[in-house]
């Protein structure tokens, strides 16, 4: 399930800059698409330490999140980062949100989140004394 497509994307932002990056003849979908399915997929790897992923009933939020990380990678196929600016900040703006959603300081409504978050912890086993040495043994 997509959070946003072409038509969510023509109505939030400039599609003009978007069909002159994507193609002289206008947004190519196949490339469209495929551009909204990595940046759906930075999303939902961010989430899936919190929540079931894909989030069946995004929010306008998470979606506004969906769409700057669009812009950001379809941006970055023909602008420096200088010419991108703005879209660079939005982008590590939605990256920002979406840790502090993971990690608990921020919540999204309508998402289911995991029973058990996934645990970062280390756990450092110690092998315990070997009794049968060659030692030991010998002495048999």
């Amino acid at each position: 399930m997509a959070y946003i497509d072409k038509a969510y994307i023509e109505s939030k932002s400039n599609t003009e800059d978007i069909s002159s990056i994507l193609s002289s003849n206008g947004i190519d979908v196949a490339e469209l698409n495929n551009i909204i399915t990595d940046a759906e997929a930075t999303v939902n790897r961010k989430l899936s330490a919190r929540y079931v992923t894909p989030i069946p009933t995004p929010t306008n939020d998470l979606k506004r999140i969906v769409l700057d990380i669009t812009l950001y990678f379809i941006y970055s196929l023909s602008h420096n980062d200088k010419e991108m600016e703005a879209v660079y900040n939005r982008y590590l703006l939605a990256l920002k949100t979406l840790d502090n959603i993971a990690n608990g300081k921020e919540s999204l409504s309508g998402a289911t989140e995991i029973a058990e978050p996934t645990s970062r912890a280390i756990i450092v086993a110690k092998s315990r004394t070997q009794k049968y040495t060659s030692e030991y043994l010998d002495t048999m």
